[in-house]
């Protein structure tokens, strides 16, 4: 018997393949986190389609598609990415305009302060250690909050484009995902498709 010969259409296939499978799975977490909230986001689409009397009607669920999706935007994400623009504004703000001589002086001036009531209460203090201690600590915390001003701003265009991949699959997902489940399952799970026309049907 002689073997099947692989042609160069059948290893362009699996190079494709392969290459693919790559990509997807780089953006494996934003195409899942995509699809769930599709999945989620069903029922509500149905129930405004139901409502305007638009059942069935492709261009009018990808508009409520987009309408549900807008306004989970606006009513979780645009909240959260406002309070992190602000905590990052603030950060730089406070490096940018923060010089060492203002910070020393206070410093100072809460180590005269702790060193104080320490006698008061028979504790001995050394008010240049504590100072010491402090624009270490404070250093420590300048050069931690840099690192992470300059993470968040490295990240800002990965985020953006994982978030732009969740909005897609979101979208597509929660207008064709019905459909492609109506397709796909019955030739995966055979008898689902025959499962749910009964599930469907009223009683008699």
């Amino acid at each position: 018997m002689n073997a099947t010969k692989k042609t160069p259409a059948t290893w362009l296939f699996f190079g494709s393949l392969a290459i693919s499978f790559l990509v997807v799975w780089q953006l494996l977490v934003p195409l899942s986190v995509g699809a769930v909230l599709a999945y989620v986001s069903e029922r509500p689409i149905d129930a405004m389609a139901r409502r305007f009397h638009r059942e069935g009607r492709t261009n009018f669920r990808w508009l409520f598609a987009i309408l549900f999706v807008t306004a989970a935007f606006l009513v979780f994400m645009v909240p959260l990415a406002a309070a992190l623009y602000v905590a990052i504004r603030d950060l730089a703000r406070l490096l940018a305009t923060s010089n060492a001589e203002q910070w020393g002086k206070k410093l100072h001036d809460a180590a005269v302060a702790l060193t104080a009531w320490g006698k008061t209460h028979g504790v001995e203090l050394d008010a240049a250690e504590i100072t010491a201690k402090g624009r270490t600590l404070l250093g420590e915390a300048a050069t931690k909050g840099g690192l992470m001003l300059g993470a968040v701003l490295s990240a800002t265009p990965d985020a953006l484009f994982n978030v732009s991949v969740i909005v897609l699959t979101w979208l597509f997902l929660a207008v064709e995902g019905p459909a492609a489940r109506e397709r796909i399952l019955p030739r995966l799970i055979p008898g689902s498709a025959s499962a749910r026309s009964c599930a469907r049907s009223p009683p008699r």
